[in-house]
């Protein structure tokens, strides 16, 4: 089954990252690969990230994104331990 190639517009914090993708789930993936490699440490993340694909980016329409938790993102990379570590965080910060 061919599936088509979409550009997706991926962002969090201070950065944002546009790959071309199948979908929004892999979309973010990639982009949150190629964010750890570009930032490092430096890496800000908030506790969602957020895709649009490029008609809802020329649109200027937000109804459209697709909103992915970050510590979910982090587990479905395999990074465990710093994706419960974030989802605890983001529940204390909820919790004040």
């Amino acid at each position: 089954m061919n599936q088509i190639t979409q550009k997706f517009f991926v962002s969090s914090a201070d950065w944002e990252i546009v790959v071309d993708h199948t979908n929004h789930k892999k979309a973010v993936l990639s982009a949150m690969i190629m964010a750890f490699k570009k930032f490092g440490k430096n890496l800000l993340v908030s506790t969602v990230i957020m895709v649009r694909d490029e008609e809802s980016m020329l649109l200027d329409d937000v109804t459209k994104a697709e909103f992915f938790a970050t510590h979910k993102i982090f587990k479905s990379l395999g990074l465990k331990k710093l994706s419960q570590n974030f989802k605890e965080y983001t529940k204390l910060k909820d919790e004040s």
